[in-house]
């Protein structure tokens, strides 16, 4: 399954992020939200009546533009899995990209690329480089993504490292989805600052565990496997700054410990 893929991209001058629909929606403010989607056939439901939505994604060609006054993307493949109330991002440069999934359990949002450890092991090395139009992106993915969702998570790079915006979010996952458990995988060396940490317990999310991972208990080697010195200390601050307060965490001591889970 790829959550990305490229297309024909037509009268798109910006980014354009939006549930997508088979069917019209008859409210017009509410149309905003939602970006139409299907084959030319599947489209005909709309009758020409394309005023208020946020965009169009065809899985036909473009040869067969049917003009609507719309940014759009036509035609791009390996996507065909796509559902009704599925959000995505359509860029003018044609990329289509899948930001969340109704029918999937596991949705995570990537909140930024940087980080302030450099784990032996990490997959997605932190790349040095200034991806904060994604705080703008996630704000905007909280206000659409479906209500009845169980749970999301949220990780990065270092989620912490966006700061006030970091607490932002939090604080939107709260208002927009009163229903969903949030999960962030963080390494905890951010709390160490008490009054960040006093921040994020004031925010009072209804669900929130975040997911901080001690490689051991012995600080040189917990250093060694996250590449920073000093890293045990801080994380092991944090873990009693969110204690005192009450916020929710889970520490996991790998691969060596048997703690995983421990709450």
């Amino acid at each position: 399954m790829r959550l990305h893929s490229s297309g024909v991209p037509r009268d798109l001058s910006e980014p354009v992020i939006g549930k997508l629909t088979r069917l019209p929606h008859q409210d017009l403010q509410e149309r905003s939200d939602y970006i139409a989607y299907g084959s030319a056939k599947d489209l005909d439901s709309f009758e020409d009546d394309w005023a208020g939505y946020a965009g169009l994604l065809s899985t036909d060609t473009a040869s067969s533009d049917p003009a609507v006054p719309l940014p759009r993307v036509y035609a791009p493949p390996h996507l065909e899995y796509l559902c009704a109330d599925d959000v995505v991002e359509l860029s003018p440069s044609g990329l289509v990209s899948v930001l969340y999934r109704r029918s999937s359990p596991h949705n995570t949002i990537l909140t930024t690329e940087r980080c302030n450890s450099f784990c032996l092991m990490c997959s997605q090395p932190p790349k040095e480089k200034d991806d904060s139009y994604r705080v703008g992106q996630i704000l905007r993915l909280l206000e659409l993504i479906d209500p009845g969702t169980v749970e999301l998570g949220l990780s990065g790079g270092e989620p912490t490292l966006l700061g006030t915006a970091f607490l932002a979010i939090i604080d939107k996952a709260k208002r927009c989805l009163p229903a969903t458990g949030l999960h962030v995988l963080t390494n905890g060396k951010r709390f160490k600052e008490t009054a960040f940490a006093e921040r994020l317990a004031a925010i009072g999310h209804h669900d929130l565990m975040l997911g901080i991972p001690l490689y051991s208990d012995v600080d040189t080697l917990h250093d060694y496997v996250v590449q920073a010195r000093g890293a045990f200390e801080e994380t092991m601050l944090g873990f009693y700054n969110l204690g005192k307060l009450g916020v929710r965490r889970l520490a996991g001591r790998l691969p060596h410990g048997s703690t995983h889970g421990v709450e």
